[in-house]
C-alpha cells in the first residue's frame, strides 16, 4: 500500500474544519498539522516535511506569498496548493509566480481539492533519470498557470472551437479538444510554440493523463482530416487564401493562434 499524501494546512478555521472533516475517512491523505501563522507553518514544514502544504494568501498572520517565496527555490520543498478569495488577482497571479501549483477560489468543494492533489500526485519523477515516451511527462510550470483563463475565457474559447470547425476537425476526436488547449497556451504564452514537443505536449499529457506521443499523434491525426476533408473555404479563412497544402502541427497551432488573436482584438477582448 502506497504512503498517504502528508498535509499541512495554514487556512482559515472554517475551512481548516471542512477540509479535516472530509479528509478523515481518506486513507490516502493524512493531515499532519494545522498552522495558524507563518513561523508556526515555516516550523512544521521543517520538521514535519509533509508532500502537501494548503496555504491561504488572504490571512495576513500567514503571509502566504513570503512563505511560498521562501520555499520556492528550497530542495526538497512540499508543493503548494494556495487558497484565494478572489478579491485579488493578482495575489493568485503573484502566487503561481512563486510556485504555487494551483490557486483554490474560496468557497470551494473539498471535492475540488482533493481532485487537483490527485491530479498533482499523478505526475511522478522518473525513477532511473530516464524518460519513458509512454508515461505522464512532468511540466516545469503548473497547468493552472498553462491553462488560465481570462474573464473572456467563454468568447476565447468559442473563437478557438469556431476555428476549429471552420477548418474541418470534428469535435468527436481527441486531437479537436488537444488543439483547442494548444491554441489556448499559445494564445496566453506565445513562445511555448518554440517549443511543442518540450512544452505543449507535455503540458496538455499531464492534464489528460496521457502521454506526449499520444497528444502529439492525436493532434496529427486531426489535422489530417482537416487536410483531407476540410472545405478549401474553412480553411482559407483560418488559414488565408494563400493555403494550399498540408503544414506541421506547430505551425497550424500557431496560424490559428494568430487569426484566433485578431479576431479578439477586433473585439476588444484577450486571453
Amino acid at each position: 500500500m502506497n504512503k498517504p499524501l502528508s498535509i499541512i494546512t495554514a487556512v482559515d478555521e472554517e475551512t481548516t474544519q471542512t477540509l479535516f472533516s472530509f479528509f478523515k475517512n481518506k486513507g490516502d491523505v493524512s493531515l499532519v498539522g494545522k498552522a495558524e501563522d507563518r513561523q508556526e507553518l515555516c516550523n512544521m514544514i521543517d520538521a514535519l516535511n509533509p508532500d502537501l502544504v494548503i496555504i491561504d494568501l488572504v490571512l495576513p498572520e500567514v503571509n502566504g506569498i513570503e512563505v511560498l517565496s521562501d520555499y520556492h527555490w528550497k530542495e526538497n520543498a512540499p508543493s503548494f496548493i494556495a487558497v484565494n478569495d478572489g478579491t485579488n488577482s493578482k495575489l493568485s497571479d503573484e502566487a503561481i509566480n512563486q510556485g504555487a501549483k494551483y490557486v483554490m477560489v474560496k468557497p470551494f468543494l473539498p471535492e475540488d481539492l482533493y481532485g487537483r492533489m490527485k491530479l498533482l500526485t499523478r505526475c511522478k519523477p522518473y525513477s532511473n533519470g530516464e524518460k519513458d515516451s509512454n508515461s505522464v511527462q512532468k511540466v516545469k510550470k503548473p497547468v493552472h498557470y498553462i491553462f488560465r483563463k481570462s474573464e473572456n475565457d467563454s468568447q476565447i474559447e468559442y473563437e478557438i472551437m469556431k476555428a476549429l470547425y471552420q477548418i474541418g476537425i470534428p469535435s468527436s476526436v481527441k486531437g479537436f479538444h488537444y488543439i483547442k488547449d494548444a491554441v489556448f497556451m499559445v494564445l496566453v504564452e506565445p513562445d511555448s510554440i518554440m517549443a511543442i514537443t518540450k512544452a505543449i505536449y507535455p503540458a496538455i499529457a499531464f492534464k489528460y493523463f496521457t502521454s506526449k506521443m499520444n497528444v502529439e499523434r492525436a493532434i496529427r491525426h486531426a489535422f489530417t482530416i482537416s487536410w483531407e476533408r476540410g472545405s478549401p473555404e474553412g480553411k482559407a479563412k483560418v488559414f488565408g487564401k494563400g493555403f494550399t497544402g498540408r503544414i506541421k502541427n506547430a505551425e497550424a497551432i500557431s496560424m490559428i493562434a494568430s487569426k484566433v488573436e485578431y479576431t479578439l482584438r477586433l473585439r476588444n477582448l484577450h486571453a
